[in-house]
């Protein structure tokens, strides 16, 4: 009995970070559409279908105890849903990027999608992780937060995820397939929880840079969405226009980047 309830808590922890990854996602896109417009916003639906598909196939993987094969999918889902945010301020860059519906087989694909490349080898130079790094700075410091280590800050958290990742994809990761709930509840606890976690938080930092700026949220409103409490009924809002939509980033500031 005991086992069950631990794998369910465990599972049921798991269901919880995927929800909310998706959730928050559909709310960031839509956000997104205040200032961008929905034309462009669409534009990047078909990879963040692509991504949250990834994010689904993974965390079935790992809820029957697969987690090397959910991080690859992981990964997969991590790189497209920031590609997505680059390619929505970028929409050249993402006319750039094409998919292929095959395979060609002994050849290198024409057109790569590959974040982890990109960051590894540009670092700070490439013009999306600088911009993101100077965001995550301003962000910061309108949230009244100083003095961030810089193993936490948005790229080298990035670097780290990828990393983690990665060992799924390259195989250096091969955990043994539980034999029973209790042991696939522990693999759980141990590597699908932390990863998924961590994962989707900067994904999340990143969106919240990103609608901070281009919404031009104040002072009054980033305080109240970060605890969570923003009321688009409040009398101080009532000049704002979409106040209802900027309200529903109450949850996903919280859980991000809450007090």
């Amino acid at each position: 009995m005991k086992e069950s309830l631990f794998l369910k808590g465990a599972t049921k922890d798991l269901i919880s970070l995927e929800r909310n990854a998706l959730q928050f996602q559909s709310i960031y896109l839509s956000c997104a559409e205040l200032t961008l417009g929905k034309e462009q916003v669409d534009q990047v639906r078909p990879l963040i279908k692509s991504a949250s598909e990834d994010l689904i196939a993974g965390c079935e993987l790992a809820r029957l105890g697969f987690l090397k094969q959910a991080y690859t999918l992981w990964r997969s889902w991590f790189e497209q849903a920031i590609f997505a945010l680059y390619f929505l301020e970028s929409p050249i860059s993402r006319i750039a990027w094409k998919v292929e519906e095959e395979v060609n087989f002994g050849d290198k694909p024409s057109h790569r999608l590959m974040l982890h490349q990109l960051i590894a080898e540009s670092g700070e130079k490439h013009q999306f992780a600088a911009v993101y790094n100077s965001r995550f700075n301003a962000t910061m410091a309108a949230f009244k937060k100083s003095g961030i280590p810089g193993d936490q800050k948005i790229l080298k958290r990035t670097e780290r995820i990828f990393t983690t990742l990665s060992q799924g994809v390259h195989g250096t990761f091969r955990p043994k397939l539980p034999s029973g709930p209790e042991e696939c509840a522990k693999a759980l606890g141990q590597h699908g929880h932390r990863a998924l976690k961590e994962a989707a938080n900067v994904i999340g930092v990143y969106w919240v840079c990103f609608l901070t700026e281009s919404l031009s949220l104040d002072e009054s409103m980033l305080t109240d969405l970060r605890s969570g409490s923003l009321d688009p009924a409040n009398p101080k809002y009532t000049a704002v226009e979409d106040i209802g939509l900027i309200a529903e980033l109450n949850l996903p500031f919280f859980s991000i980047i809450g007090v």
